[in-house]
């Protein structure tokens, strides 16, 4: 007993900062449980660095098809790629639907733009945050370390929204693996907002 009075000091400051730690991390795990899941589809676009983009304006969607080179004798007509996909993330479903459209064919002459669709009843909304305060992030796994060390050896991308340090896994399947996936906007309902 008197060697834990004569060590009052020394054992306060041990254990003051370990029970703040406890404290505040026991006070950010019941904060993050009571986060809400995210209530705002989105629409995304995977795209395989093609000449093409999706772009937004005025609440729609619109295809831009760029300028190419015009053919030469030493340059034939460039192969065009793949148009880029646009996809509607339902989140109740947790599933990507295709949103099909027509792009022209890309021409010498100049860039050509074509409407897709616009949203009724809704807005598209291009912040970086949902209204919900949800932001969507990927992180990529995989490299060389696996295979030195007899670990994963695959590559792979995660896709997920998050708040607040709270991550809701979502289920993007990629058609090729070296096409990267674009965010383009949160469709938020009219009068949510």
């Amino acid at each position: 007993m008197t060697k834990i009075k004569n060590n009052i000091f020394l054992i306060l400051g041990v254990a003051l900062p370990v029970l703040i730690v406890t404290f505040v991390w026991i006070l950010r795990i019941a904060h993050q449980r009571n986060i809400p899941p995210p209530q705002y589809n989105f629409i995304y676009v995977e795209n395989n660095y093609s000449y093409n983009r999706i772009v937004l304006e005025n609440n729609a969607v619109y295809v831009i098809t760029a300028k190419v080179p015009a053919p030469t004798a030493n340059n034939p007509q460039p192969l065009p790629k793949q148009q880029p996909k646009l996809y509607l993330y339902d989140l109740q479903s947790q599933s990507a639907n295709e949103l099909s459209y027509h792009a022209p064919m890309p021409n010498p002459d100049n860039e050509q733009k074509t409407f897709i669709f616009n949203i009724k009843n809704a807005s598209l909304s291009t912040d970086y945050k949902s209204p919900d305060n949800f932001i969507f992030e990927s992180r990529y796994r995989g490299g060389s370390a696996g295979i030195i060390f007899g670990g994963h050896t695959g590559f792979s991308h995660e896709y997920y929204l998050k708040n607040d340090g709270k991550k809701f896994p979502i289920n993007i399947k990629k058609e090729n693996p070296s096409n990267y996936v674009q965010f383009l906007a949160w469709i938020v309902p009219n009068g949510s907002q």
